[in-house]
């Protein structure tokens, strides 16, 4: 990409240089003919045409290795209210914890290094991982905090995460992208939300947690004056 951005800033330059002493259909033709033999050139190479390389990596409409999956995992949350988020019990959701917004799954454990300060101070109330880690695995899927962040789901790629916290999570979603998903308690009880195919299509009772918050009765305050 870099080199293709110097190819290009190297070349307007070239062309407003050019631009003064040659005419306007001059330029056109020095463009289209730059652009067939780029193309002519460049079509059938390897790395475009071979197997492998990028069409082997994961993108916004498939997870390498696992075809359907994506589809299987953006229906889960396609909920508008509120919006459900995917959350993971180990680091092994690499392709769904970066790529979060590509891949349209939410998550409140995405890969971001701008990630503000007390987010972090938030998941590590409810999370494991070291102190220099910022993908920290949720180690406390009973935590009322689970809640309040809207996670809907819970994912675990080992075995091992799935045993270690059998008592506290619930019934399972499915098996997508090599991970299994788990419902949280707001898709387990509480009122209907507005929501499209997730819940018929993989036998969830469609309702999600309204968030409540009662405050006490304070005495009135009037202001003098």
């Amino acid at each position: 990409m870099a080199f293709s951005l110097f190819m290009a800033l190297t070349s307007a330059l070239v062309l407003q240089r050019v631009a003064g002493r040659v005419p306007a259909v001059g330029l056109w033709c020095i463009a289209l003919v730059t652009a067939m033999d780029l193309t002519y050139f460049g079509s059938g190479r390897t790395m475009n045409s071979m197997p492998g390389g990028y069409k082997g990596e994961n993108s916004e409409y498939i997870i390498s290795g696992y075809p359907g999956a994506l589809a299987n995992v953006q229906k889960l949350v396609d909920v508008t209210n509120p919006p459900v988020r995917v959350d993971y019990l180990d680091t092994g959701a690499w392709p769904f914890i970066q790529g979060s917004e590509i891949l349209k799954a939410p998550t409140a454990n995405g890969d971001n290094p701008f990630m503000l300060l007390r987010i972090r101070s938030l998941r590590r109330l409810f999370c494991g991982g070291y102190y220099w880690e910022r993908n920290l695995p949720i180690n406390r899927p009973r935590s009322l905090l689970v809640s309040m962040l809207n996670i809907g789901y819970l994912a675990a790629q080992t075995a091992e995460a799935s045993a270690k916290f059998a008592d506290s999570l619930g019934g399972v979603a499915g098996d997508f992208g090599g991970l299994r998903f788990y419902r949280t308690q707001i898709l387990q009880q509480g009122t209907p939300g507005q929501n499209s195919q997730s819940g018929k299509e993989f036998g969830c009772d469609s309702t999600i947690k309204a968030p409540k918050f009662e405050t006490p009765d304070l005495p009135e305050t009037r202001i003098p004056g």
